[in-house]
């Protein structure tokens, strides 16, 4: 089953199941981020396959909402990552406007895609089909608002460190409210659509109290720190970290068997190891540890390495 017919049978059932008053509802979350929604190959030309695939769950969506009654419930679309990687991929994303503007069938330039380029992204391949776009895809020029995923890292709210015009962090969030005005002006439409922030946090150094308490004295140590090439994702990546830092053992959370080729590295030299599920009284660490005596959490963890 392709995404034309998949899309809008789930969603149709989603919504049928639904009661009560109004509701919002939201279209995926970080859409321009995941394993099959990254990039595809459908010549020997790489191109942005996530914003088509995407554009299809919002429109279906919003078909399946109408039919079931729920045609005065607020529906968003996005939940945006704040940035990608230069070289999106099968495990890397793209960055957020470049996934915007696949969506809505425009280039770099915000001009009407057009020809092979456009149909190979499912975007009208002419005038008179981009002249339609706006209704057939009426839920990105209609919809309550566009979440976004603004976050700085670990620096202030107000200033990104590393700014990209194709990136859309709290600190540059002008980015994003610029290229959906822009967007919507190509269509002949004056929507302005409200930015939601749907999700955030900061990466920190946790206090040192808390190691203690565990009994561990860890060195933290931040990878963008050491010299390796922006090019390295996955396990490239961390196979170049341990190269650098002299490291003869990674150990991995339990859900990442999948990623990493133990013979990989086995020729280095390296012993790849994962922790067994958690399996205390509940199933979060994170409750354990704020709810119950550390002593007690120590007795759960006798073999986790």
């Amino acid at each position: 089953m392709n995404s034309s017919t998949f899309f809008p049978a789930a969603t149709a059932n989603a919504a049928s199941r639904l009661s009560g008053g109004p509701k919002m509802f939201f279209s995926f979350s970080q859409a321009p981020l995941g394993l099959s929604r990254s990039v595809a190959d459908r010549s020997s030309q790489a191109c942005e396959n996530s914003p088509r695939m995407y554009r299809n769950l919002v429109d279906a969506t919003y078909t399946a909402l109408k039919r079931t009654g729920h045609a005065h419930d607020r529906l968003m679309f996005g939940e945006l990552a704040p940035r990608g990687a230069e070289n999106w991929g099968v495990f890397s994303g793209m960055k957020p406007l470049i996934f915007l503007r696949a969506m809505y069938c425009v280039d770099s330039q915000y001009r009407p895609l057009r020809g092979a380029a456009a149909a190979i992204r499912g975007c009208p391949t002419n005038a008179a089909g981009s002249r339609q776009f706006r209704a057939k895809n009426p839920a990105l020029f209609t919809a309550a608002g566009v979440a976004d995923h603004p976050y700085m890292r670990w620096y202030p709210p107000n200033r990104e460190k590393f700014p990209d015009p194709n990136n859309t962090s709290l600190g540059q969030i002008g980015n994003l409210t610029r290229s959906l005005d822009r967007l919507n002006r190509m269509y002949g439409s004056h929507k302005r659509f409200p930015i939601y922030n749907t999700e955030f946090g900061y990466i920190t150094t946790p206090p040192v109290s808390i190691w203690r308490r565990f009994g561990l004295k860890p060195r933290m140590l931040r990878s963008s720190s050491l010299a390796i090439p922006a090019d390295l994702r996955g396990q490239d990546r961390i196979l170049e970290i341990l190269r650098l830092l002299g490291g003869n053992r990674y150990i991995n959370a339990p859900g990442g068997r999948a990623l990493y080729d133990a013979a990989q590295f086995e020729r280095r030299g390296i012993e790849l190891k994962f922790l067994p599920p958690f399996a205390g009284r509940t199933n979060s660490i994170l409750y354990e540890f704020c709810f119950h005596p550390i002593d007690a959490l120590r007795a759960e963890l006798p073999d986790m390495v």
